[in-house]
């Protein structure tokens, strides 16, 4: 049985992620507790906004294609600001290194990014024809309409 495509494209993206963020963390022991911290924090955060874009797509799945689009858009926005929150909040934290932090989000994301596109190659989506499951937003509709006729 095939894993969905959420599902694919969220273990796609979370191991490898997770993976480098562990070894981000492990490098930032030595400049010590603070550092680690960081980049756990700095994992946790790309990993955290990450992973809304497959969880977006397995709980809109069944929806038209538009009303899909201005989810995703809205969901984005939303990351964004509580990512803009998070970073504001914790700006001042004396225990906070930038410069672990941002190490941390911008690898994860990389490996993030890598693993969604080694895991849609892997992907075998229908190019044509119906899925005998498939809803009527998954059909294309066989007979032409012109002027809603």
């Amino acid at each position: 049985m095939s894993r969905p495509v959420w599902a694919s494209l969220l273990r796609g993206g979370l191991i490898p992620a997770v993976g480098i963020g562990a070894v981000v963390t492990l490098a930032s022991v030595p400049g010590g507790v603070d550092a680690a911290a960081s980049a756990v924090l700095g994992t946790v955060l790309a990993v955290g906004g990450l992973a809304t874009g497959p969880l977006v797509l397995r709980s809109t799945r069944r929806l038209p294609a538009h009303v899909e689009m201005a989810i995703a858009i809205m969901s984005y926005g939303v990351v964004i600001g509580l990512l803009g929150g998070v970073y504001l909040a914790l700006g001042g934290a004396a225990w906070v290194s930038g410069m672990h932090v941002g190490v941390a989000v911008i690898v994860c994301t990389v490996a993030w990014v890598a693993g969604m596109a080694r895991a849609t190659t892997r992907l075998r989506i229908l190019a044509y024809g119906d899925r005998p499951d498939a809803t009527p937003y998954d059909r294309a509709d066989p007979s032409p309409r012109v002027n809603g006729r």
